[in-house]
């Protein structure tokens, strides 16, 4: 077995096997099958300018391995890949190195690549090599991320409008289901006039959540479940 740099003339080997290897293993499922012409006339690319190897066995092909720049720096293994009856025989070792010499050459002192998580074999081979995970790329289908998460439902407002004759009384029944807030105390009040009715007191929602809030302090999870239970008139907004 023996590797040489690959040139533009060993387009349809590398073609071939680079078919073999998107069947063998397609891109991520968010991403969608593989646009082949593009794929393939960026293979056409690293040939013709970049860093290219092919391994052969008896003159046959037997595994590829594309490389490019992309700082003056870093480099990236695009591609690499062995046919299957030629595996566990070194061949991916030896291509590797191939590349690692050929960036070496040029200056380039980082590589990295892209492998999918649920390729252990290959995976565990980049491991022992010395590769390390270094950015994970986490994926998921919309729909079931808003299954799990939930639509979350528009505050809504409400009121509780009192008619009284003893406005005292009505204020001291607010403080006692909202202890010790300010806003409760601010609860409009206005004597209809001209209607023969007794005295009206609108306590507003928002002067309730204003109190709702700032009770949450007191609970060790910052919230204050059930002395926003007691207001009614603000469950749906304090929530």
């Amino acid at each position: 077995m023996t590797v040489r740099r690959a040139a533009p003339a060993d387009y349809d080997a590398v073609a071939e096997m680079w078919r073999a290897f998107d069947h063998e293993v397609p891109p991520p499922v968010h991403e969608g099958p593989a646009d082949v012409e593009e794929e393939l006339a960026e293979v056409a690319e690293i040939l013709a300018s970049e860093i290219a190897f092919v391994a052969e066995d008896d003159g046959a092909p037997v595994g590829f391995a594309l490389a490019r720049r992309r700082t003056p720096t870093l480099g990236t293994l695009t591609d690499l890949f062995v046919v299957r009856d030629a595996r566990r025989s070194g061949v991916g070792t030896e291509l590797m190195r191939a590349v690692v010499a050929a960036f070496r050459e040029e200056g380039i002192e980082q590589l990295d690549l892209e492998v999918l998580a649920t390729n252990t074999v290959a995976r565990s081979l980049y491991a022992r090599w010395g590769l390390r995970d270094d950015v994970v790329v986490m994926a998921a289908p919309v729909a079931d991320l808003e299954a799990r998460l939930g639509r979350q439902e528009a505050a809504s407002f409400g009121s509780i409008h009192i008619q009284t004759d003893d406005l005292s009384a009505v204020e001291q029944a607010v403080r006692q289901f909202v202890p010790g807030c300010p806003a409760a105390r601010a609860a409009r009040s206005s004597r209809r006039r001209g209607t023969g009715g007794p005295p009206s007191t609108t306590t507003s929602a928002t002067a309730t959540r204003r109190c709702c809030a700032g009770s949450r302090a007191s609970s060790p999870t910052g919230w204050a479940p059930s002395r926003c239970s007691s207001a009614s008139s603000a469950r749906s907004s304090c929530a």
